[in-house]
């Protein structure tokens, strides 16, 4: 049977070996390794380990406090103990750590140097005692301001409402709006054209505009002289202000047959264009004739005091204040003026019929009122075109009333206008006449010279 003894005293002298071993397979640099020994086989107990008489375990002290020692064999426990209002910061020489206690395993002559240190309270562990630390709570890892205590998440240094960490424009004041990286419309060139936005006329120069100006304008940006024309495609840079130009920004050049921008006429013709490609104002009387005149000399044969060409009813021509030529007194009477309700024909007037007028009276008023040439000459594709949007059948049957007037009854008493009103809004046709009804009879009026939707019945 085997000792109890022995076996607890094996056992401790085991466990003093792994401690041993652990710490020096760690890496710790403040554990000597013990020297090398040969296990004893059997129930024999492990060999004591033994301060030799040549070692020593000096400990030296840095600062108010104490080191106690204790010493089991050559495993030899350090414990520094600070005075009041100090703490321990480290061990120097054969031992660089800050554990404390701290075991040594001498197999040589050891130095061992304990420094303390008056202690500082920093709660956060950011190298900045609490009293001074504006910041206590800094991130573990982050790197705080050895004046503030404050990391670049948590600070603010100029004050624009964008943390440090976020900040592309450090140095931005406190006044004026930043965007959520922190940079001012005096430090952002958001079309990178050398010029901040702030003072950027043109914030949209593309890379092919050349270099911008002071203004931030590139070259088809900016117009110089003040001619009208572009940078990038002027060829006369210099031109005086207020001189009349062409569309690359040069005089225009008069006699080459071009009417440019700045001219009235080209080439010069003594008649009608003069010498500066400007127009001659017409002269009634001097036996030409000019820009604005019909005939000349006047007083002559079809020609009146003015130059202007004495209209002849029933020449076939429409001229001077006629309406239509030749009369016909079924469209045209014999003044040569359209007859009010009479000028309807007897085509269709949703096809071009390919004569005068349609066969819809009150139709063919308001469409030749738009537009005489479906009464005087043909009803043609476009008259039917316009017949398809004012003259539909049926919609406004049997409306009464003023259509520039509300009332409670549906429709209108002018067909055409009612029926165009009716296809914007169907409410006025089959419930009643309201406001709004009477405000489209006055804008399609006005959009038609009084020709549809003007006075009409009602």
């Amino acid at each position: 049977m085997r000792c109890p003894f022995l076996r607890a005293k094996r056992l401790a002298g085991l466990l003093l070996a792994a401690v041993a071993v652990l710490t020096m397979s760690s890496g710790c640099p403040n554990v000597l390794p013990p020297p090398p020994t040969e296990s004893s086989g059997g129930d024999d107990p492990p060999p004591e380990f033994v301060l030799p008489e040549d070692v020593s375990v000096e400990v030296g002290v840095d600062g108010p406090g104490a080191v106690e020692q204790a010493a089991m064999g050559a495993m030899v426990t350090l414990t520094a103990t600070p005075d009041l209002g100090f703490e321990f910061k480290r061990w120097s020489g054969s031992i660089t750590s800050d554990t404390n206690p701290v075991t040594v395993f001498a197999t040589q002559s050891t130095r061992v140097t304990a420094h303390f240190a008056e202690y500082v309270p920093d709660a956060d562990n950011d190298g900045v005692r609490d009293e001074l630390d504006r910041c206590p709570h800094t991130p573990r890892f982050e790197q705080a301001d050895d004046r503030t205590g404050c990391s670049c998440s948590q600070a603010d240094d100029d004050h624009d409402g964008v943390l440090n960490c976020d900040d592309l424009c450090p140095q931005t004041g406190s006044t004026g709006a930043v965007n959520g990286q922190g940079c001012s419309c005096y430090q952002i060139d958001d079309d990178e054209d050398g010029v901040p936005n702030c003072g950027d006329s043109c914030p949209d120069t593309g890379t092919d505009d050349g270099p911008a100006d002071e203004a931030g304008c590139g070259l088809s940006q900016r117009d110089t002289d003040d001619d009208g024309v572009k940078d990038d495609v002027d060829e006369c840079a210099d031109t005086p202000f207020g001189s009349r130009v062409n569309d690359i920004g040069c005089p225009p050049v008069c006699g080459n047959e071009i009417v440019e921008f700045g001219e009235d006429c080209d080439p010069p013709d003594a008649i009608d264009c003069d010498d500066a490609c400007a127009t001659i104002p017409a002269v009634c009387g001097n036996g030409i004739v000019q820009a604005g005149e019909d005939c000349e000399p006047p007083g002559t044969t079809g020609c009146d005091a003015a130059c202007q060409v004495i209209p002849v009813c029933g020449d076939g021509v429409i001229e001077g204040n006629e309406e239509c030529d030749p009369p016909n007194n079924v469209t045209c009477d014999a003044s040569c003026q359209l007859i009010a309700g009479g000028g309807c024909g007897a085509g269709s007037c949703f096809v071009g019929n390919g004569t005068p007028g349609c066969d819809d009276q009150a139709c063919c008023d308001a469409i030749c009122c738009f537009d005489s040439h479906c009464c005087t000459t043909e009803w043609d594709a476009n008259c039917a075109f316009m017949a398809s949007a004012v003259c539909v059948s049926g919609t406004c049957s049997g409306g009464t009333g003023s259509c520039q007037s509300p009332h409670p009854t549906p429709g209108c008493g002018d067909a055409a206008c009612c029926n165009i009103v009716c296809s914007v809004d169907p409410f006025c046709c089959t419930t009643s006449w309201d406001v709004d009804c009477a405000w489209w009879a006055e804008v399609i009026a006005f959009d038609t010279g009084d020709c549809i939707c003007g006075s009409g019945p009602g």
